[in-house]
């Protein structure tokens, strides 16, 4: 990620410099233009000419290599930028999977919720069932002993008048 951060801020550099090479190339051959259009004596500045042309040839040399120099960094960050584009490719990828698992998980856990929500209003049902149950036998219960006190005392009250 930071090469190709880099890379991508020496681009701007390079391509500043290609154009500085470019305006060279255009004066040099405007140059060139001029000296034909003057049709001055070549005889006479034969050697200014063949001074401007191996400058002219000099710069072409120095153009050339920029070039291959700026073709080269474009390659390298061409390539910079596709191994960072597989890995961030390989990253969403794995971040999509653990997102999948994550709900498939958290469906499970719904499910799995509304089950034991179910089961817990089963459970609730049934302890209201028994605690009605549960008051009818505690009101039986007391039913039999009213009953149970009442033949105590009726026996009683027989047993001390016999």
């Amino acid at each position: 990620g930071i090469k190709a951060a880099v890379a991508r801020g020496r681009l701007p550099q390079l391509s500043a410099e290609a154009s500085s090479w470019k305006r060279r190339t255009q004066l040099l051959c405007s140059l060139c233009n001029h000296l034909q259009a003057a049709g001055l004596d070549i005889v006479a500045h034969l050697s200014k000419v063949e001074e401007v042309a191996s400058g002219a040839d000099s710069a072409l040399v120095d153009l050339r290599a920029g070039v291959r120099s700026l073709c080269d960094e474009q390659e390298a960050l061409e390539k910079d930028l596709s191994e960072v584009g597989r890995g961030l490719a390989q990253q969403r990828c794995q971040v999509m999977l653990s997102q999948e698992r994550v709900v498939e998980q958290r469906t499970q856990l719904l499910e799995e919720r509304a089950s034991i929500s179910r089961r817990l209003q089963e459970i609730d049902a049934e302890m209201a069932k028994l605690d009605g149950e549960s008051a009818r036998f505690a009101g039986q219960v007391q039913r039999l002993n009213d009953q149970f006190g009442s033949a105590t005392s009726l026996f009683g009250d027989k047993i001390s008048s016999a």
